[in-house]
């Protein structure tokens, strides 16, 4: 379940002749100054300075800088929770495996010359994941993606990945065996139409409100709620839509629709179907921002153009569920496919 996570302290020392490597600070060519901080002490009590000094190995990274006005300074360690235990990032840990990170990273650090209690590290990001292993291909769900709109966040797609994103928080979903082979790496071997699915708290705040921890031994003591804030997330940012909200039809023939609306949208059924349709033609024509430009134009209101753009994407949404895709089923069904597989609880 756990990816990438990032761990800082102000409370670290560094042994005389550490494995890191330093950056002098930048000179002034004008004046020749130069800028340098002060970053750890030696056994001697001398300060050691320069702009940062950093460790860099395959599995973690480790930087130690000055942060603010006041110059305090703050070790930082980044790494994969799985890439660090066992040399791969593709499948994730069961919470067992996972709690041996804090022990092996102190050791690691250690032989390397930087001393730290890992479990009392304060965590300032953390990101979560599983794989989907998928029954068509990615490209069969870029629509599925398309209609998806996570809370309070903003879209943006690259073609294999779609990113929910704010300043808080992000959801990431991604053609995993795609991004594999764009590293340069093989897949053979890794399952087929793997669709990676990442929840990432981007900030201390964003860890500390979702989980209610701070530090790394808190976080590795309640692995288990990690498990319980993504599902909730998944499920309120990207699965949300209840199953009457998604009726299934077996096709997008006209007749299929019209006895869909007849059966489901009780009396005023024709006319709601009219209205989406509508609403629907109004999406294809051009992209919703432009619509709402258009409106607000128009009517001189700002309001009366957001309600125009929610009842189009509403309508829009009800109305592509019911295509059927070149995969031979329609976005609902891939739609239920994901949602089922992605907040499985097992």
């Amino acid at each position: 379940m756990l990816d990438t996570v990032k761990f800082y302290t102000d409370d670290f020392t560094v042994r005389d002749g550490a494995d890191i490597e330093l950056m002098p600070s930048v000179i002034d060519y004008k004046t020749g100054e130069t800028n340098n901080k002060k970053l750890f002490q030696k056994a001697s009590g001398q300060w050691v300075k320069g702009s940062k000094a950093f460790l860099n190995t395959d599995n973690y990274n480790v930087t130690i800088k000055p942060i603010g006005e006041r110059n305090a300074v703050f070790l930082w360690v980044s790494l994969s929770v799985p890439k660090f235990l066992t040399g791969d990032n593709f499948y994730s840990l069961d919470d067992n495996e996972a709690k041996g990170l804090p022990s092996s990273l102190e050791t690691e650090l250690k032989n390397r010359g930087i001393g730290l209690d890992v479990n009392d590290l304060r965590v300032g990001r953390i990101d979560t994941f599983q794989n989907v292993y998928a029954d068509e291909t990615f490209n069969d769900y870029i629509p599925v993606f398309q209609l998806l709109r996570a809370k309070r966040q903003n879209r943006r797609d690259y073609g294999s990945t779609f990113l929910w994103e704010n300043s808080y928080r992000e959801i990431c979903v991604y053609d995993k065996l795609t991004e594999i082979q764009n590293r340069g790496y093989e897949v053979k071997g890794y399952p087929q139409n793997t669709i990676r699915f990442e929840y990432r708290l981007l900030r201390s705040k964003s860890v500390k409100t979702a989980l209610k921890i701070k530090t790394v031994g808190k976080l590795f003591e309640n692995l288990g709620s990690v498990r319980e804030m993504y599902l909730d997330a998944m499920e309120y940012h990207l699965f949300d839509l209840e199953n009457n909200e998604v009726k299934r039809l077996v096709s997008s023939e006209l007749r299929a629709v019209v006895k869909h609306y007849y059966e489901n949208s009780g009396r005023y059924w024709l006319t709601n179907m009219l209205k989406d349709y509508g609403a629907y033609s109004i999406a294809r024509l051009s992209d919703l921002s432009e619509f709402e430009n258009i409106v607000e134009d128009v009517a001189g209101n700002r309001m009366t153009a957001y309600r125009a753009v929610k009842h189009v994407r509403e309508s829009r949404n009800r109305v592509a569920m019911l295509e059927v895709l070149e995969c031979g089923k329609t976005i609902e069904e891939l739609y239920q496919e994901l949602k089922n597989k992605v907040l499985a609880k097992d």
